[in-house]
């Protein structure tokens, strides 16, 4: 490839995590493939064991990816022989990608961005390289009420799927929540949201994490760990990724009715409008709250009465069959 090709591609490292879905693999894949990164990361979990379909599902997306990257660029794999779940999984893999690098971007194979999405982010991390409160950017919009004007805002909450940060942030990162007893002990969830509901929801949620009756997860124990240390995270103005993972096979996002399900993806309006301060949007923080995490009482409450009685997952299972067949 020559100089000038080499010049066209895009500076930002992306680190894509896959495992044994093709289907949506090449679809998210294909997004990334237009804009031919310099650098390229591929982790991968290993296939359950006994579980044959898997293997067989694992290898087709690894073989997938190594014949259709028809570009020079700096490509490095983690692809686990052993399956580690989606938790250790995740987290080990963007451990990984930020051992190697200072900034990047990071997708799973479920979250479609629009192209503009990985521009926004390299233009974030740019210029907020240097802020050390402001840990993470993410190209997710629900609808929240900002002031839009400007082309993105600050947050408390992190939604990961498709999103960016840097190495200085994700070295705050403890899968283990290891200062949580303290953070509980003290109520410091209360300097961060004011309503009780929202302070119960987020202490009870990440009380159950900590004590492991929610497990498999990695994002859960990040946001908390922007929370912990007061960090805030840059919101795009506009809906940048289209979640496309809301189905039966998925590890966590199996309710196709949910909000974030296929919501329309668009495009970044450029030059940015860059908001002139640097303070959290409580507003969108409350709506995100209230209608993307569910801490409504209605919802928060019959939620914690089924996981303390065991029994959520079954009467999920149930909703689903009964939406789907009847």
């Amino acid at each position: 490839m020559s100089e000038n090709n080499q010049a066209d591609l895009f500076d930002t490292p992306i680190l894509f995590i896959v495992f044994n879905r093709p289907d949506l693999t090449k679809k998210v894949f294909a997004e990334i493939k237009k804009i031919k990164p310099k650098q390229l990361f591929i982790a991968a979990d290993g296939p359950r064991s006994g579980n044959a379909n898997d293997a067989i599902k694992c290898q087709e997306v690894r073989d997938y990816l190594l014949a259709n990257i028809d570009w020079q660029c700096d490509l490095q794999t983690l692809f686990r022989s052993d399956n580690l779940g989606c938790g250790l999984s995740c987290a080990g893999a963007v451990d990984w990608f930020f051992e190697q690098i200072e900034e990047g971007i990071i997708i799973e194979d479920d979250c479609l961005p629009d192209s503009s999405f990985f521009v926004f982010c390299s233009e974030m991390l740019d210029r907020y390289r240097h802020q050390e409160r402001i840990m993470h950017i993410t190209g997710v919009y629900s609808g929240e009420p900002y002031l839009s004007q400007y082309s993105y805002y600050f947050s408390r909450i992190a939604p990961v799927g498709a999103w960016a940060s840097w190495r200085r942030a994700w070295l705050k990162y403890d899968y283990y929540m290891k200062s949580w007893p303290d953070f509980l002990k003290e109520q410091q969830i209360r300097n961060l949201f004011n309503k009780k509901i929202q302070q119960d929801f987020w202490n009870w949620n990440l009380n159950a994490l900590y004590l492991e009756k929610l497990k498999g997860t990695w994002d859960v124990q990040w946001a908390y760990d922007v929370m912990r240390s007061n960090g805030l995270v840059i919101h795009s103005g506009v809906n940048l990724v289209t979640n496309i993972g809301f189905t039966v096979d998925a590890t966590h996002s199996s309710n196709a009715g949910n909000i974030l399900s296929n919501k329309d993806k668009e495009s970044m309006e450029f030059p940015l409008r860059h908001p002139v301060f640097i303070i959290e949007n409580k507003l969108a923080d409350d709506y995100k709250n209230r209608y993307i995490a569910g801490a409504v009482w209605y919802n928060f409450g019959i939620k914690r009465f089924l996981r303390d009685l065991g029994l959520f997952r079954l009467v999920k299972s149930v909703v689903y069959f009964l939406k789907r067949f009847l």
